[in-house]
């Protein structure tokens, strides 16, 4: 009897699990259409995370860059690049202003910047809490090219190169396939303005240090 009474309770608990699994996996169809790659050991860059950007809801009058169907381009004339010009400050000058405030932004800068020469820097960071879609927080790996001239800084659109799920049932965190368009793996556009608002957020810190006068 007891025998019985155990077999019963353990066809329940398989019962009850398959369910869940059958729940779970459905949820998990709806990760951005899922587009999982093999897991990795959970790195999450800790020294390339930012430091201090601001919430990503704060509204951004002058953003650099929108998200739309068309992938990242400039607000104003839907280019892969933005320019603004900054009066009165030499390569040098914008140079070290910029680096000053990427190692301030970065938890870790010199696994971040990477001066590729004299008037380009690059930044590869990591976005921790990019984005939420369908109730799943994704964490981002980013590349951003800054290019300098006297009176100049352009910065070209970012390149994502890692999306990461988070808390996904049974796996922890999955990584998305980066073969398929950003457009595909980021399909909502509530999504994209909470993503691409990041960078914006980020162009906007850099600019500020640029204003800045160190004039006696």
């Amino acid at each position: 009897m007891i025998k019985l009474y155990f077999l019963f309770v353990l066809c329940l608990l398989i019962s009850f699990a398959t369910k869940a699994q059958g729940k779970s996996k459905e949820s998990l169809n709806n990760i951005e259409q899922l587009n999982v790659l093999p897991i990795s050991d959970g790195n999450i860059f800790e020294g390339s995370q930012i430091n201090n950007i601001n919430n990503s809801s704060e509204n951004i009058d002058d953003c650099a860059f929108i998200f739309d169907d068309d992938g990242f381009s400039s607000k104003n004339d839907n280019k892969d690049f933005v320019v603004y010009t900054k009066n009165g400050l030499t390569v040098s000058q914008l140079r070290s202003r910029i680096l000053s405030k990427l190692t301030e932004l970065f938890k870790s800068p010199k696994d971040v910047i990477k001066q590729i020469s004299d008037n380009i820097i690059q930044i590869n960071g990591y976005i921790s809490d990019a984005y939420v879609s369908e109730g799943y927080s994704h964490d981002i790996s980013f590349n951003l090219v800054i290019q300098l001239k006297d009176n100049k800084v352009r910065y070209n659109r970012p390149e994502i190169s890692e999306i990461i799920t988070k808390n996904v049932p049974f796996l922890g965190i999955a990584h998305l396939d980066m073969s398929k368009p950003i457009t595909e793996l980021v399909s909502k556009q509530d999504s994209r303005d909470e993503l691409i608002n990041k960078f914006n957020i980020l162009i906007r810190d850099i600019n500020k240090s640029l204003d800045t006068n160190d004039d006696w």
